[in-house]
């Protein structure tokens, strides 16, 4: 998968999950432009969450299609896309630890240079110097 910022795009992407009665998401059709910044709002069960999992190949869609760029998500190593997803869940919480125990949560390997420049990307490295 090609570095920086990528495009998604959705074909006709479906989602009913296991026993309910109809969809949760049907016919989705829409593109998101590289490098934007997109808010996906609705009410409890609308979608949000299912979209995301999706996005990430937690969940599949089928019928549809999922682009990152021009390449089908059903043919990237999930672990690479999930790497380039960032996600807050609803429902998340809080490790113990340092922030940088933290960080390697998500990056076991991660060496402090790559700590410190994950701290800039975020806005919070004169946080961390500070406290």
């Amino acid at each position: 998968m090609p570095k920086g910022p990528l495009s998604i795009t959705l074909r006709h992407a479906n989602y009913q999950h296991p026993g309910a009665d109809q969809p949760v998401l049907q016919d989705l059709d829409f593109t998101v432009a590289a490098g934007t910044t997109t808010a996906v709002v609705g009410s409890t069960g609308s979608g949000k969450s299912t979209l995301l999992l999706l996005l990430m190949r937690i969940l599949e869609c089928e019928p549809g299609q999922i682009f990152v760029g021009d390449t089908d998500n059903r043919t990237v190593d999930p672990e690479v896309l999930r790497a380039r997803i960032g996600y807050v869940a609803q429902h998340s919480s809080v490790l113990g630890g340092t922030i940088a125990d933290c960080l390697r949560y998500g990056a076991p390997s991660a060496t402090d240079e790559q700590i410190w420049s994950a701290l800039k990307v975020a806005q919070l490295a004169d946080f961390v110097v500070a406290t």
